[in-house]
């Protein structure tokens, strides 16, 4: 069951992040966090009291504002890589690390990875230095920012796997409420944000409505299938493979975007989708 919702988390985390990337296009990445943030919180308080909870303290609800602080910048880094550089790229090499840093944090903690977890972490190195390869013909004028763009992928991984870690530390019997307090937190820091940056016009914010309201439902639902596998299985299993989530996102990019890749490149995120998948196995 565990392995199950971290999949269906994985393929929703695909969809939310092209949905967000996609807006972040268009209109300034904070717009985007502000409108998803609070999209977001307003599903969770409807779904949080119909999951119901045995015992909510107040460490399992700093463990979720810490990490859902440390997500939203995650998120930020993500969408703003997405917007100067080219998805295909950005969301496989962010997903190396989220993958890797749980595994890290396990190792931290006197937990000792097995053979393909180790052979997984190996192959992480070449694979993100070959995916950061020159661009493509195709890629235009996004060639100058594609170094940005790759760094703000790689530190949105280790965003994301710190958010994973503290999320799982949560207790099991405190429902979805840590994912509220978090939400709380993300939308007011993301309306702090919105006070020292010009607002684009109404127009521009209403043309990609649709995709933030897709990004921040989906966004919310990948969350609590994320918050639920964990309470199934270890942290490790389900971070792992929901950290397979760019496949969605690189075939909508492909799709809809129309990105073309290297070989070099190509092959660079084939070693990233092999290292995700090794350190997932047993």
């Amino acid at each position: 069951m565990a392995a199950l919702l971290a999949l269906a988390a994985a393929l929703t985390y695909g969809v939310a992040d092209f949905c967000g990337g996609f807006a972040s296009r268009r209109v300034p990445v904070v717009v985007v966090l502000v409108l998803s943030q609070a999209i977001g919180l307003a599903g969770l308080l409807v779904a949080a009291p119909l999951v119901g909870a045995a015992h909510v303290d107040r460490r399992d609800l700093l463990f979720g504002v810490a990490a859902g602080l440390i997500g939203l910048v995650g998120v930020f880094l993500l969408y703003r890589g997405f917007a100067i550089g080219r998805m295909s790229v950005v969301a496989p090499l962010t997903a190396v690390l989220s993958a890797v840093v749980p595994v890290g944090i396990g190792l931290a903690l006197g937990e000792r990875p097995g053979l393909f977890a180790t052979l997984g972490i190996v192959i992480a190195i070449p694979a993100i230095a070959l995916s950061g390869g020159a661009g493509s013909p195709q890629s235009g004028s996004r060639q100058p920012h594609e170094r940005q763009a790759i760094a703000m992928a790689l530190l949105a991984g280790v965003g994301f796997g710190l958010f994973f870690a503290l999320l799982d530390q949560a207790g099991d019997a405190s429902g979805l409420w840590p994912l509220v307090a978090g939400r709380v937190a993300t939308t007011l820091a993301a309306l702090g944000c919105l006070l020292v940056i010009p607002l684009p016009p109404r127009q521009a914010i209403t043309s990609v409505g649709a995709w933030v309201l897709a990004t921040g439902l989906l966004e919310i639902a990948a969350n609590v299938l994320f918050l639920l596998a964990t309470r199934e299985g270890a942290l490790s299993l389900a971070s792992v493979i929901t950290a397979l989530y760019p496949a969605t996102t690189v075939i909508l990019a492909l799709i809809v975007l129309g990105e073309r890749l290297t070989r070099r490149q190509m092959f660079g995120l084939a070693l990233a989708a092999l290292a995700v998948v090794l350190i997932a196995l047993p």
